[in-house]
């Protein structure tokens, strides 16, 4: 909390980049859902999480929904693949006895 209130704001908020665009929510969304796609990419060459040049609150909040969008389906897709397992398991088919072990040997006698 003390290092966050040390960062400064941002100057480009509500200001247009070269293109002359202005990330909203959508486009935050999206950059939350990629989030950690970007960190591993901004830890190997020279990008940035977020946009820079965004509408402030709408971009926030999208990017902010995209990060939980994110987490609710991980944590949905392993509990539905947890779930799969039980089912799979559970509806296995016994293997039927091969057939050496269910016929027994007539024993035979020296007399005809």
């Amino acid at each position: 909390m003390v290092l966050t209130g040390c960062a400064g704001r941002n100057e480009f908020v509500h200001s247009a980049n070269f293109r002359g665009d202005i990330a909203g929510f959508w486009i935050g969304l999206w950059h939350g859902f990629t989030a950690p796609i970007s960190l591993f990419g901004s830890i190997l060459l020279d990008i940035n999480i977020d946009e820079v040049y965004n509408k402030g609150f709408l971009y926030n909040t999208g990017f902010l929904h995209g990060v939980a969008l994110l987490t609710v389906s991980v944590r949905r897709a392993r509990t539905w693949i947890a779930v799969l397992r039980r089912l799979t398991v559970s509806r296995r088919v016994e293997p039927a006895p091969a057939v050496s072990d269910a016929v027994e040997p007539i024993a035979t006698t020296g007399s005809s």
